[in-house]
């Protein structure tokens, strides 16, 4: 036989051995941070207060901080490549050490939704490798630096912020959904208070010619009126939100470099009595379009856009009929407009790539005339159908009960007629009904709410409906509003039994003039918003606490003395 190797014996002892005590010791493939980053990171850590203990793993006892909450290591070198230090809102507070500095390899950094009460430190723009910079809602104030721009590596750069003051009852509102993977802001009414962060001009953003991402959300840039010839400069841009940015002019282009740009988002800025310019129609990759809140005026072409969104501007004429031939549209929403026209001319022919592809049909408030059609029964995927306040007049279709996916039917504010038909109740993933102010008649019956298992909302007052249902009915929902003024509630008058079941009706309850009588249930004065006017109700109004705002009584046969009431009524 011959002589073993002892090289190989030891390898072969290594091979087994080694495996398993990494196996157990769990440490063998750890890779460590340079300890230069790692102290600069407990200097960062230091300067800040952090009550919600975002940072407790940041330990100086701990001698790897790749493992520590927020930081990524490049798993080859050590270094530190990302900080994701996005917060709760009032997470991080206090001041940024530029011991961050010490992170020369950083690619990702996430500062979002804290609360740092300072400006964006210059030093910043010396983080020459990052590709992702969000600053959003983080609390900073003042000038941008302009040394952003030397971050050309940049391919998201966020620096959304919040208004600077918003008032307790401001009519404005700020609310964020997501709609099919685009975030949807929501606005009712322009901010009128300055932002807090704000730019003297936009050249630094030629710079960032990799650049795909850009949201600067309530940044005030009034003082950079070019910035569209800015924006044109960046080839790869592919999504601009430019919400509530005090913007006052939208100048033309003779050549458009921006053709990646898949969204476009300048709502609620202060382009007075302007027209739509046509470069935004000549963006071939545009899938969301949001310009609502402008007080825009038209023309609009078709455009075979995924999301459409131009409420609150001063379009008017007839809704272009090319709209209804759309494929790709998804969301359609012109409310809050001077658009008119008969309804059967503007939706009577109806495409079927449209019927298949649309979710969202909203024309609130403008001045569409005419009967609903049966066509409107046809839609696929609508979940959302809002024909608020408008001129529309007849029954509603019985073909709307063909909706499967509807989740919002509003019809409020119109001059409808006719009886409620039987077979909305099998609209059985609808929440929301809105049919208040028409002059529907009929009596309404359990079979209207057979499969109505989802309904939170059912608002249809000021109508001529009776409604007729069993002693023992138990409703399939549980609605947190319900308005059913000047309804007749069936025989005796007396204040159903069934809402007894309703155990969330807490935001809305209107049962005025319905000539209900008896003394009025102590869980009703727990609802937000409660009307009771024009019945024949008796006994005392207790104290009044809570969350309870409005309160309407008048015109019953209650007595004893005023009651005290709380900060919120």
């Amino acid at each position: 036989m011959g002589r073993s190797n002892p090289s190989i014996a030891a390898l072969s002892f290594f091979l087994v051995f080694f495996p398993i005590t990494c196996f157990k010791l769990g440490k063998c493939n750890s890779i460590f941070c340079p300890q230069i980053e790692k102290q600069s990171l407990l200097s960062f850590k230091h300067s800040l207060q952090d009550p919600y203990h975002q940072l407790s793993s940041w330990d100086d006892g701990d001698v790897n901080c790749c493992k520590w909450n927020g930081v990524v290591c490049n798993n080859s070198t050590g270094h530190v490549h990302q900080l994701h230090l996005r917060g709760f809102g009032l997470s991080l507070r206090g001041q940024i050490n530029s011991s961050l500095l010490n992170l020369k390899h950083l690619t990702h950094l996430d500062l979002s939704l804290n609360n740092f009460k300072q400006t964006i430190p210059s030093f910043f723009g010396s983080f020459t490798k990052l590709e992702l910079f969000n600053l959003s809602f983080a609390g900073f104030h003042g000038v941008i630096p302009h040394n952003i721009g030397n971050l050309s590596y940049l391919r998201t750069l966020d620096v959304a912020g919040f208004p600077n003051i918003v008032p307790a009852g401001h009519n404005n509102y700020y609310h964020s959904r997501n709609l099919a993977g685009y975030p949807d802001m929501e606005f009712a009414a322009h901010v009128s208070f300055p932002n807090l962060l704000q730019v003297d001009n936009l050249e630094w953003l030629s710079r960032l010619s990799e650049l795909e991402n850009l949201n600067m959300n309530f940044v005030n840039l009034s003082r950079a009126t070019d910035w569209v010839q800015v924006i044109n400069t960046l080839p790869s841009l592919q999504q601009l939100r430019f919400q509530n940015c005090s913007l006052g002019y939208i100048s033309p282009l003779s050549y458009i470099n921006i053709t990646s740009l898949t969204l476009l988002d300048i709502s609620s800025n202060n382009f007075h009595s302007t027209e739509v310019p046509k470069w935004i129609f000549g963006l071939q990759n545009l899938q969301f379009l949001d310009l609502r809140n402008n007080t825009f005026i038209g023309p609009i072409p078709a455009n075979n856009l995924e999301f459409i969104v131009l409420d609150f501007n001063f379009l008017t004429g007839a809704v272009p009929a090319g709209f209804t031939n759309l494929c790709k549209t998804r969301r359609l929403s012109l409310s809050n407009n001077n658009f008119q026209g008969n309804m059967s001319n503007l939706f009577g022919n109806m495409s079927e790539c449209f019927l298949e592809a649309l979710e969202v049909l909203d024309l609130q408030f403008n001045k569409i005339s005419g009967q609903l059609i049966d066509q409107l029964g046809e839609f696929k995927s609508l979940e959302y159908l809002n024909l608020n306040k408008n001129l529309l007049t007849g029954p509603i279709p019985a073909s709307m009960g063909k909706l499967s996916s509807l989740k919002v039917l509003a019809l409020g504010g119109n001059k409808l007629t006719q009886n409620l038909p039987h077979s909305l109740g099998q609209l059985c993933n609808l929440k929301w009904i809105f049919i208040f102010d028409n002059k529907l008649e009929g009596v309404v019956t359990e079979t209207h709410f057979a499969n109505l298992t989802k309904l939170d909302v059912f608002s249809a007052s000021d109508n001529r409906l009776s409604l007729n249902v069993s002693q023992s009915w138990i409703p399939p929902f549980q609605l947190i509003a319900l308005g059913l003024g000047s309804w007749s509630l069936g025989a005796g008058s007396k204040i159903p039994s069934w809402l007894e079941t309703q155990k969330n009706l807490t935001d809305y309850l209107d049962l005025a003039d319905t000539g209900i009588s008896g003394i009025v249930p102590s869980w009703f004065w727990n609802t937000r918003i409660l009307n009771l006017s024009h019945n024949q109700l008796h006994g005392e109004i207790p104290d009044v606490r809570g969350a309870v705002q409005f309160i309407y009584l008048s015109s019953n046969k209650l007595e004893g003395t005023l009651p005290r009431v709380g900060d919120a009524l």
